[in-house]
């Protein structure tokens, strides 16, 4: 119900074009009952041999059919215009849904998600721009020629009453099934647009591991399901053209019989006859193609429907609490017994009973081996989870309570994987603040080694990155990623294994600089930590196990402690040695 809601919400607002079109289609019916009406009496009186001025009745045709072109045209445009205007609503709507989702929807969904934008957006045109018009014309076509009709001789009226409504029945059936395959057809195919995804998201794995055969197979499964329902789909269409066949011809010649009969029994004039076939093969066209009009308005409406579903998903909790000044106290983030879970199973704990506090002016490390836990609480700390019990705190306000894009603003990030835009350097560097100083991105591109690569570039600041433009390698692109954190200038700075594909030398001069910006600018910086050479200098060292703070502290401290951390110093040290690359 919430769908077919905002389904007419939106059909609402420009709802007079459709209105005006529902005149034009109601005049345009009326000039060609007028006209055939007209040559109906013509014939009638030549046949009683009373004089007609032919040039008058040719004038006239003429006129008619200039109004119905003119008809015609402001029809087409009028309809065309309100099916921009819905597609267009639809499309605003859906992006600005998109900044609203969960984080969990967006990433179980991206393949539908994308589906549904594009492909699912055109069905909705098609379906205002071809499948309304088309049923509200056919209706009113047939509405003004059963009433012409009707008038016309009420037995000519009852034969077609009595022949086409077993037709339309069996046609209203198959138009049921062939919405139900289409509501699997579009299922198959976001799930084709989800493996095409991981495809080409997951190319270097797919290459260095041969899983090309593997992931093509997968490809051809979904394939043969959709070529499947295609086949499926084909028979009942054809089925349904049968039935329009038999539409057209089975009441053509049993209501022809019926007229020439009306004719014999003289209760049909000869000019009426005509004037009858004319009428009733349109209306005939129209009672064929009425039913198809229908299927087809039934498989667009499963795209509508579709596309609902993305815009009641689930929407990320918000607040309406911001800062509007400058915070003053130490304890910027602050976890009290907070504990985490996965797909609302609480025997699958990821973070059990976390408790820290991060200050201000602060370098944080959390390290741990894989599955520890660490990028599920950086997660948390970003806002795109939400701990299951209790209570994550941000500026000693109850971060639920917090309007979840002023909080974002307070934060700088850089996530495990760097993203980086098809869009010059600048862009990629300026985003979301436009009013940065030039200097400002000169000095943080030279913190982080970047500068002189952009200097060796054709248009620097202004070469384009990626398809068409200069590509960067793994280790550029994070550190165009962290110098686009220290541009946002943000109080706390969240970095995810930032610095994974940089070289020990520059990962050094990074975490130095990110010492020194949060000691001179008093920022909270807290690092997932990849190397833990790397971070022996940070104020303070958080180790995760198995979902639990096990130890804090600093390096040394640590290393004395001789436990989780130390065990994962030493073998870290003990693999260099052995030239290996370690990861954890």
């Amino acid at each position: 119900m919430k769908s077919i809601k905002l389904f007419w919400k939106v059909i609402t607002k420009k709802i007079y074009l459709l209105i005006f079109f529902v005149i034009l289609s109601f005049l345009t019916s009326r000039i060609v009952a007028i006209g055939t009406n007209l040559i109906s009496r013509s014939i009638d009186a030549v046949l009683v041999s009373e004089n007609i001025d032919i040039k008058l009745l040719i004038f006239q045709i003429l006129l008619l059919v200039m109004i119905s072109m003119v008809l015609a045209f402001i029809k087409r445009v009028s309809i065309e215009s309100y099916s921009i205007f819905v597609q267009n609503s639809y499309r605003k709507k859906i992006i600005y849904k998109l900044g609203l989702l969960q984080y969990d929807y967006i990433n179980k969904n991206k393949g539908k998600i994308v589906t549904r934008l594009i492909s699912d957006i055109n069905d909705l045109g098609k379906f205002l721009s071809e499948s309304i018009p088309d049923i509200i014309y056919y209706f009113i076509m047939l509405v003004t020629f059963s009433v012409y009709i009707m008038i016309m001789n009420y037995r000519l009226m009852i034969c077609i009453l009595i022949c086409y409504p077993v037709v339309l029945i069996i046609g209203g059936r198959i138009s049921k099934r062939l919405n139900k395959l289409a509501k699997e057809r579009k299922g198959k195919y976001d799930e084709l647009t989800a493996a095409a995804f991981d495809s080409i998201e997951g190319i270097e794995i797919e290459r260095s591991y041969n899983l090309y055969c593997i992931l093509v197979d997968k490809i051809n499964q979904i394939a043969k399901a959709i070529l499947t329902n295609e086949y499926k789909r084909n028979s009942y269409q054809a089925i349904a053209n049968g039935c329009q066949n038999l539409i057209k011809w089975l009441p053509n010649v049993v209501c022809s019989f019926v007229a020439l009969n009306e004719v014999m029994m003289e209760r049909l004039s000869v000019g009426e006859f005509i004037g009858f076939i004319v009428l009733f093969t349109k209306l005939s066209y129209y009672m064929s193609e009425f039913p198809i009009s229908i299927n087809d308005g039934r498989e667009l409406f499963v795209s509508i429907k579709r596309i609902d579903k993305i815009l009641n998903a689930p929407v990320e909790k918000t607040g309406n609490y911001y800062l509007n000044e400058e915070f003053n106290g130490q304890d910027v983030i602050k976890l009290e017994n907070v504990t985490y879970w996965y797909n609302d199973n609480p025997d699958k704990v990821i973070l059990d009973n976390i408790n820290i506090t991060f200050n201000k002016g602060t370098v944080n490390a959390i390290v741990g081996k894989s599955g520890a836990g660490k990028s599920t609480l950086f997660k948390l700390l970003c806002g795109f989870e939400r701990p299951n019990s209790g209570v994550y705190e941000l500026m000693k306000m109850d971060f639920n309570n917090w309007k979840i894009d002023k909080a974002r603003e307070i934060f700088s990030v850089v996530p495990q994987n760097s993203f980086i835009f098809k869009e010059s350097v600048y862009n990629n560097l300026s985003y979301g603040n436009e009013e940065v100083m030039v200097e400002n991105i000169v000095a943080a591109c030279k913190a982080v080694g970047i500068y002189d690569r952009i200097m060796e570039l054709p248009d620097k600041f202004d070469t384009l990155i990626g398809e068409n433009g200069v590509e960067f390698s793994g280790g550029e692109k994070q550190r165009i990623a962290i110098a686009r954190a220290l541009i946002k200038n943000a109080p706390i700075i969240l970095l995810d294994e930032p610095t994974s594909a940089l070289d020990l030398n520059t990962e050094s001069i990074i975490n130095e600089t990110l010492q020194n910006i949060a000691k001179k600018h008093e920022k909270t910086i807290i690092i997932i930590a990849h190397r833990l050479s790397t971070i022996r200098n940070v104020d303070r060292i958080i180790v995760l196990d198995d979902g639990k703070i096990v130890e804090e502290g600093k390096h040394n401290e640590l290393i004395n402690k001789n436990g989780v951390y130390a065990g994962l110093y030493n073998k870290e040290c003990i693999q260099k040695k052995k030239g290996e690359n370690y990861e954890n």
